[in-house]
């Protein structure tokens, strides 16, 4: 009964729904609907389009609804599927509009998330120079388990740890407005604050303020850390460091803050960087000390 009501409702609402032409008119007549309402289904439980593409798991969808290949379902669901979730998609519809986001549903392109690399590493012996020259290949890549394998003391770069030693650095801190979806250039407020100041604010009940922004504590100098920076330059490979005998930039005759020396960014629930290019146009490693997950949006060199 529930595959025939959501069939009716993808029908309907969506496919015959004057607003969603645009997106429909070449899928009007799908071949076996109570298959895609079924991996529809399969993908929302696995959590959307997003996290299921993000997570590597269209091989699970393919299981899971007797697909024999990941890329016929990864596909079939960008034709028939993707519009459709982020229109009615009981958790991951985007609620945009032309008026307001300069951009509306039908306007989606399905094709902009991409799986990523993901080299899997258990131990340092894991990450080989043929394993690092491949990751060069790529745009973009994870490396799972960087930490655990390398012994890196994640300790160090705790909140708690930084409180601790750091508290009396002076810094960056930019409020921001955590709903805004575009890449429109707003007008923010940037402040000088204590390292102390911006943790105590972190460790609020509420870090929304009356206004509904929020503060986000950036580019947070850490050259001169030397017992994080040690860190750093013991566990990261070469192939991938900052100053490193593989870096073309130690011929710099000078630093460059964030580029061959490292920065740390302190977030709250909502923070976000807008979309731009690495500085220099060289590649950025990202170490992403937790607690919380972060998520970053890459467009590929071509």
């Amino acid at each position: 009964e529930d595959v025939k009501k959501q069939m009716e409702h993808y029908e309907n609402e969506f496919l015959r729904n004057p607003k969603y032409f645009y997106v429909t008119m070449d899928i009007r007549d799908p071949p076996d609907k109570e298959r895609l309402v079924k991996i529809y289904s399969t993908v929302i439980g696995l959590g959307g389009f997003k996290e299921v593409t993000a997570n590597q798991a269209w091989d699970q969808v393919a299981q899971i609804v007797s697909e024999g290949s990941i890329s016929n379902v990864f596909e079939i669901y960008k034709k028939y599927l993707f519009h459709y979730e982020k229109a009615f998609g009981p958790k991951t519809a985007l609620k945009l509009s032309m008026e307001k986001d300069d951009v509306a549903i039908e306007d989606l392109d399905p094709s902009y998330l991409l799986p990523v690399k993901v080299f899997d590493v258990s131990k340092v012996s894991d990450i080989t120079p043929e394993m690092i020259k491949e990751a060069l290949t790529h745009d973009v890549c994870i490396f799972r388990n960087f930490e655990k394998a390398t012994g890196f003391n994640k300790r160090m770069f705790t909140v708690e740890s930084v409180y601790k030693n750091h508290s009396g650095e002076k810094i960056d801190v930019i409020t921001q407005d955590p709903d805004v979806k575009t890449f429109h250039r707003i007008n923010i407020s940037r402040e000088k604050w204590k390292l102390k100041k911006y943790i105590e604010y972190q460790r609020q009940q509420t870090n929304v303020d009356e206004n509904g922004n929020i503060k986000f504590a950036v580019n947070i100098d850490m050259g001169h850390w030397k017992a994080e920076f040690d860190e750093i330059i013991s566990k990261v490979p070469e192939e991938l460091l900052c100053g490193s005998e593989k870096d073309v930039l130690q011929y710099v005759r000078q630093s460059v803050l964030g580029v061959n020396l490292p920065q740390m960014y302190i977030k709250v629930k909502g923070a976000w960087t807008g979309g731009h290019e690495e500085n220099l146009r060289y590649r950025a490693a990202n170490i992403n000390h937790g607690p919380g997950a972060s998520e970053w949006y890459c467009v590929g060199a071509k």
